[in-house]
């Protein structure tokens, strides 16, 4: 049971992490296209 948290709480971290990069690199890609 422990471990299936400790790799939810992974996927968490994960998709956290990545819906941040996809964010900074669109705000990025913005200020370059104006």
């Amino acid at each position: 049971m422990k471990r299936i948290f400790k790799s939810a709480r992974a996927v968490l971290v994960a998709s956290a992490f990545f819906m941040a990069a996809e964010s900074a690199f669109s705000q990025s890609n913005s200020d370059f296209m104006f």
